[in-house]
């Protein structure tokens, strides 16, 4: 019975499907990854690698230590947020 019902053609979806290569998938569902672990990432390497200076850092002497990477974070993060939400509307 099984014999007739891939004769007709009922169980070909599957079988191509078996045959293909899980590239395509992996390529579709890596950048979503690596940007989410990415952004969740940053505050913590921030913290503990970027500003190992920060009990030192006062009011007086924040700008140089502190600014211009939280600037850079945010314009990158900015870019890589309309990614990811590009992406997550191509996927829908």
């Amino acid at each position: 019975m099984a014999a007739a019902a891939l004769r007709a053609g009922a169980g070909t979806r599957t079988a191509e499907r078996a045959d293909m290569s899980p590239w395509p998938e992996v390529l579709d569902a890596a950048p979503p990854i690596l940007c989410c672990s990415m952004d969740f990432g940053t505050g913590w390497s921030m913290g503990l690698f970027s500003f190992p200076v920060r009990p030192q850092i006062t009011v007086e002497n924040d700008d140089l230590p502190f600014v211009p990477k939280v600037t850079a974070a945010t314009t990158f993060f900015t870019w890589m947020t309309l990614v990811m939400m590009a992406r997550a509307g191509a996927a829908i």
